[in-house]
């Protein structure tokens, strides 16, 4: 990872450590939307992900148990929601919304559930579901028309993630973080 810190701003208009995403050997890792490397916060980890991934892998690929599991800690204000939880601080409030974050949160969630051993279209369905739930159930104003009702910026950030994790590009072997 790179230990070049800079700062970007929080909806309420704070710095907040940031740094580029490197892969195992030190290269950036491209986001597809912008052509440039993925803001990231300054904790941040791909080996990290992988882990929360792999704890994902003790329920059954079919289990509902692993599904509400994925959305108590994907789900706006939970633990690897990382537009609002970062840095070590869960749940951040709306205000901490950082901006810079919105594609890597993405890429983090497409990159751990295929170390949890899902599907990159089923990632990419669940997420959109997440998002229709949210504008269609709750009345949130988001912007549904990408894939499977997902911002139109967010499959492709998903698809990255798992497609970084399959191309041996991270460092697989971490010890298991907590869920």
């Amino acid at each position: 990872m790179s230990k070049n810190i800079f700062y970007v701003k929080d909806g309420k208009g704070r710095q907040i450590p940031a740094k580029h995403l490197t892969d195992s050997s030190g290269n950036f890792i491209i986001n597809p939307r912008t052509n440039t490397p993925y803001i990231v916060p300054a904790s941040y980890s791909v080996a990290d992900s992988i882990s929360v991934g792999r704890r994902l892998r003790q329920y059954r690929l079919t289990s509902s148990d692993k599904y509400e599991k994925i959305i108590e800690i994907f789900r706006v204000g939970g633990q690897q929601d990382l537009q609002r939880s970062y840095n070590g601080k869960v749940g951040n409030s709306g205000h901490e919304f950082v901006e810079d974050f919105r594609d890597i949160a993405s890429f983090h969630f497409g990159l751990t559930m295929r170390a949890a051993g899902v599907d990159e279209e089923i990632s990419v369905m669940g997420g959109g579901f997440y998002n229709a739930w949210k504008k269609f159930a709750k009345g949130e104003n988001l912007d549904t028309s990408g894939d499977w009702w997902n911002n139109p910026r967010n499959p492709p950030n998903i698809r990255m993630g798992s497609q970084i994790y399959e191309s041996g590009r991270s460092n697989r072997g971490h010890p298991q973080a907590n869920l």
